[in-house]
């Protein structure tokens, strides 16, 4: 059986916790390049228990090919005799989010921003679930009418969408916007660690360094903390040029986590840079 990931049933599993047992997409693994601290070049930690993941044979990741062409051969004519049927390729193809959408832009055409706001708080307290643009809707409308409260409850969701939907330049984009309108910004590690990463590679380490500062400052608790004091040290030490700055953060790490499962992969870093 092809084995999905665990958090996104459309999406094949490609790593495997050997703890909690739960396979993983690419996306729900914490990414480290290990290269410079001796480890292998890459690796994949389970979000859950913080340890490095196993890769899933290819074997097991992908559909046979024979069951594939008869998937195929079975599925492709009840989807087209569907579509005939119906007649509204739009109920077919459009998910639940996008047609709440339709709704609430046909609102703001009519210049009935409340309501459209109205539409969507009663979406969500329905149940409904949030795509990247209805999500990207909601904040421009909170926007415009200046409901600067509930976009900085709203904005950690958007920006989550968005990283999964690897919109990662109109994350950046956003996550600068509300840090300016709402410095007091909070969100779930794990989106920041991930910003944090996207800004780096953009070439703003200095920035990329404060959002790893505000994991450890906001949530000094979860489990991707750690990786945002090493992060911050590697960015330092890699981006900036600044060892000293690198060291110190490191011996920070290695103190408040002497038991980690990376602490003598954290302790070998340490020790290249002072040589």
């Amino acid at each position: 059986m092809n084995p999905v990931c665990s958090r996104h049933s459309e999406q094949p599993a490609h790593w495997l916790c050997p703890k909690c047992k739960q396979p993983f997409c690419s996306d729900c693994v914490i990414t480290l390049d290990a290269s410079s601290i001796g480890g292998t070049q890459v690796v994949r930690f389970c979000r859950k228990c913080m340890i490095a993941t196993k890769p899933i044979g290819v074997t097991d990741a992908i559909i046979p090919f024979w069951k594939r062409i008869f998937s195929e051969h079975r599925t492709s004519p009840s989807r087209e005799k569907s579509k005939k049927y119906t007649g509204k390729p739009d109920a077919v193809t459009d998910d639940p989010a996008t047609l709440a959408l339709k709704e609430v832009d046909a609102l703001c055409g009519e210049n009935k921003r409340d309501k459209a706001i109205d539409h969507i708080r009663q979406w969500m307290k329905n149940g409904g679930k949030m795509n990247a643009a209805l999500a990207g809707r909601y904040s421009d409308l909170l926007i415009k009418t200046r409901r600067m409260d509930e976009l900085r409850k709203h904005a950690p969701l958007f920006l989550k969408l968005l990283i999964a939907a690897r919109e990662e330049q109109r994350a950046i984009t956003i996550f600068d916007a509300c840090g300016e309108m709402t410095p007091d910004l909070t969100m779930a590690a794990a989106t920041l660690l991930k910003i944090g990463d996207i800004l780096s590679a953009n070439g703003r380490a200095r920035d990329a360094i404060k959002v790893f500062s505000m994991i450890t400052k906001q949530n000094p608790d979860a489990p991707e903390t750690p990786l945002a004091y090493f992060k911050a040290a590697q960015t330092c030490h890699d981006r900036l040029m600044a060892p000293d700055r690198a060291q110190k953060i490191l011996k920070q790490l290695i103190q408040k986590y002497p038991t980690h499962t990376m602490a003598p992969a954290f302790k070998s870093y340490l020790d290249r840079i002072g040589e």
